[in-house]
């Protein structure tokens, strides 16, 4: 339980250096990796506990073990920072509530709509519950904004995909169709 507590802050610092530095893909990656195929290692995450072994040599043995697998700079100053605190022992707890928090903040979804007039509030409540039972998301954050040349409905933008329920989108897919048939 008491190393749970402790590695809890360790997965929320290295979430918020992911954030803060664009680099979440990159040290999730990392941290996937470095679970799956070093810290499986029981010997070795006895080498990290053992106190008779001085922080430089395990700086040293550390970056011979992940120096093939070109991680992120950032995931590597995070493990050295737990080996200079007597924490990398903990990397295992530490990356799994790390992946949780990744999975949780993925839950999240922003969502950009546009419609030809203003939404009213009940609208916005029903595409907010119907966007999240369609995303699998825990939460749903709507930024709206009104562009006129939609003639009536809305557009829909989740990250790169866009769902046209527009009367200008719905006039263009019909003049593409009988483009086709001419």
């Amino acid at each position: 339980m008491l190393k749970n507590q402790i590695a809890k802050p360790y997965a929320a610092a290295l979430l918020d250096i992911g954030r803060s530095t664009n680099t979440l893909e990159f040290i999730t990656d990392d941290i996937k990796n470095l679970l799956e195929n070093i810290f499986e290692n029981p010997e070795l995450i006895e080498y990290f506990k053992n106190p008779t072994y001085n922080r430089k040599a395990k700086i040293t043995l550390l970056d011979k073990i992940v120096e093939p697998l070109f991680i992120n700079e950032n995931t590597k100053k995070f493990l050295n920072l737990l080996i200079e605190r007597s924490r990398i022992d903990l990397l295992p707890l530490i990356a799994k509530r790390y992946l949780n928090l990744v999975t949780e903040l993925g839950k999240i979804k922003l969502v950009y709509i546009r419609s030809a007039i203003p939404l009213t509030e009940e609208q916005e409540i029903v595409i907010i519950e119907i966007l999240k039972l369609k995303l699998n998301a825990s939460d749903i954050k709507l930024f709206s904004a009104i562009e006129k040349s939609l003639l009536g409905g809305f557009e829909i933008k989740i990250g790169d995909n866009v769902l046209d329920f527009s009367i200008k989108g719905q006039l263009k897919q019909l003049a593409e169709q009988l483009e086709i048939t001419l």
